[in-house]
């Protein structure tokens, strides 16, 4: 995913697979890491900003339809 948008240094997004087990790795590697999940709160909320913004994302709608008239 991070690849099909051009982001190669903020990757906050934790994958879960639909598997119990899978999820149970990755919420226990959370917890075990609580300390680094203010940090982790802020990348994603920078990459929110970045990648999910209206206007931008609007832009890039508005662009792509007019490079295809």
């Amino acid at each position: 995913m991070y690849q099909l948008i051009g982001e190669n240094k903020n990757r906050p997004i934790i994958n879960l697979n639909v598997s119990d087990n899978d999820m149970l790795n990755s919420f226990e590697k959370l917890i075990a890491n609580k300390s680094k999940l203010r940090e982790q709160a802020i990348a994603s909320r920078n990459f929110a900003i970045k990648h999910h913004d209206t206007i931008k994302i609007a832009q890039e709608y508005i662009d792509f339809w007019k490079s295809k008239m």
